[in-house]
């Protein structure tokens, strides 16, 4: 007799990706191999087949590898589980529970989508890296795993909560889709919908005003244009010495502003083309308990979260940005990868979780994340650092003026020494405005903290995801009776903001350490 869980769940045949997969596996290493195949033509251009011979043996071994990947690769959902299986000297077998499936992401470039096709990455609550990644299913293919898996997952926790004599027919309205027999209906489970946020081309371009991400294509931009100037052999030497010699400093000066003028315009217009190209098409949906994100011109991304796993909310405002009453929304999520082992979805679901929002939306979104919460920002009860960190902070700014002033007056004597006049007054200003920034607060279940100079930052937590408490105190902080409160969650750092709250009086920081012990899970 067939075992309950074999009722619950029925066997089905095992699946492949798409044949179209094969392209971009080769696609895929040839991008990867552009700067030695590039080194190994201008070897053997030069008579050096060594090199080239080398690198043509690594490409075909890791090529070889990755063909026997697609050959092998099949996967399937069955008792309640995606599998997958791959690898023939070297198998490897694995097993997810489809309970334990939080996102089901999308990444597509521009090949992608004229194949209707996309990467698939599955992953847990583990979000360390993707527990699979198929490459490639069609969006069709992708929908149907998408509702399977929640069907499965939904249908295996009503399962066990009915009594044996419950008939497995009132759960059995199957239907037939490419991936074989699915436990219900998917039209049974379907989730509500609802559009949160969508960004207009005016929003990305102030978006891309308001920052300097166009710095990012600076060196592109330079390496295009000095490989431009070595195709027409332009000599940029010879350009400079037919520039007359009686030239007066005045022109010198008006031609120095005018390239920093466009110099910076071209910065800003990088920056535009930066946000249009990574977030065209922005939408953020409400999908039951997910969220929804995808974006991107060239290269679409499809991300999801679910809210139970945000950990952490930090909102982002540049100094333009304030200007123009923008911000953005960055996430940290349980178990969440590094920066150093993000992937596209990842980047885009965390990093960039809102890339832009209007000041006005903010408080409305923050409520979807977390039903509940009143965001008043400007009326929360904000208290400052301890009275002496101003001081503090400005008797530092001396000291380094000071030090930095010694070090150019003895490397470039004698003018060098100068560097004070200009240094001291802007250091005073920064410790000026970082004492008057730094604020901390509790608002119920909420643990807030704001600081930043250029670039305002105010992040928040929740006293349910609070994972360790630490007060510490350097010998200088012992001095001036300060201490240091730092609130950590389970989440990995893409929000670049940390709740550690410095230059606390040391008296209020004890306190708060214990009624934070008191009310958090730890």
């Amino acid at each position: 007799m067939a075992s309950e869980s074999e009722n619950a769940f029925p066997e089905v045949p095992w699946q492949r990706v798409r044949p179209i997969s094969l392209v971009f596996v080769i696609i895929a290493k040839l991008r990867q191999w552009i700067i030695p195949i590039v080194v190994g033509l201008f070897s053997a251009q030069q008579g050096s087949f060594l090199v080239i011979g080398l690198g043509v043996l690594a490409f075909a071994i890791l090529l070889t590898v990755s063909l026997i990947r697609f050959f092998t690769l099949q996967f399937r959902l069955a008792g309640g589980e995606l599998q997958v299986r791959e690898g023939i000297i070297f198998r490897s077998n694995r097993t997810v529970p489809v309970n334990r499936i939080q996102n089901i992401d999308l990444v597509q470039n521009v090949l992608h989508r004229i194949f209707r096709v996309a990467e698939v990455r599955i992953e847990t609550a583990s979000g360390k890296e993707p527990e699979a990644v198929l490459q490639v299913l069609s969006l069709a293919d992708v929908e149907e795993l998408r509702s399977r898996v929640f069907v499965q997952s939904a249908a295996g926790t009503a399962a066990g909560a009915f009594s044996a004599n419950v008939e497995s027919e009132a759960l059995s309205d199957t239907v037939e889709g490419d991936f074989g027999r699915s436990f219900s209906s998917a039209h049974q489970f379907d989730k509500p919908r609802q559009a949160l946020l969508a960004l207009s081309l005016k929003q990305l371009a102030l978006a891309g005003v308001a920052s300097d991400r166009g710095l990012l294509l600076v060196p592109i931009a330079l390496g295009g244009m000095y490989e431009f100037g070595r195709l027409l052999k332009i000599d940029g030497d010879a350009i400079l010495k037919r520039v007359p010699q009686g030239l007066s400093s005045q022109y010198m000066v008006i031609a120095l502003l005018v390239g920093l003028v466009v110099a910076y315009i071209l910065l800003k217009v990088f920056s535009i083309a930066w946000y249009v190209i990574r977030f065209y098409g922005y939408q953020l949906q409400a999908i039951g308990d997910d969220l929804r994100i995808e974006c991107g011109l060239f290269t679409r991304v499809s991300a999801t979260i679910p809210k139970s796993r945000i950990q952490f909310i930090s909102i982002h405002r540049s100094w333009l940005g304030r200007k123009l009453a923008l911000a953005s929304i960055r996430i940290e999520t349980a178990g969440g990868g590094g920066k150093e082992n993000e992937n596209a979805s990842q980047s885009v679901a965390r990093r960039w979780f809102v890339p832009v929002i209007w000041e006005h939306q903010v408080a409305a979104l923050i409520e979807q994340l977390r039903p509940g919460i009143q965001w008043t920002e400007s009326q929360f009860d904000w208290r400052p650092l301890s009275p002496r960190a101003g001081t503090r902070l400005r008797r530092f700014a001396v000291i380094a003026t000071g030090v930095l002033t010694l070090v150019a007056g003895l490397v470039w004597r004698p003018w060098g020494a100068a560097i004070g006049l200009v240094l001291l007054p802007a250091l005073m200003w920064v410790a000026w405005r970082a004492a008057k920034s730094m604020r901390y607060a509790r608002v119920g279940s909420l643990v807030l903290y704001r600081s930043g100079v250029m670039t305002r930052k105010v992040s928040f937590t929740f006293n349910d995801k609070i994972q360790t408490l630490r007060l510490s105190q350097s010998p200088f902080d012992r001095r001036w009776k300060m201490a240091t409160l730092s609130v950590d969650t389970a989440a990995a750092g893409p929000a670049e903001h940390r709740i550690a709250v410095k230059y606390m009086d040391a008296e209020v920081a004890r306190q708060e350490f214990a009624d934070l012990k008191r009310v958090s899970i730890v």
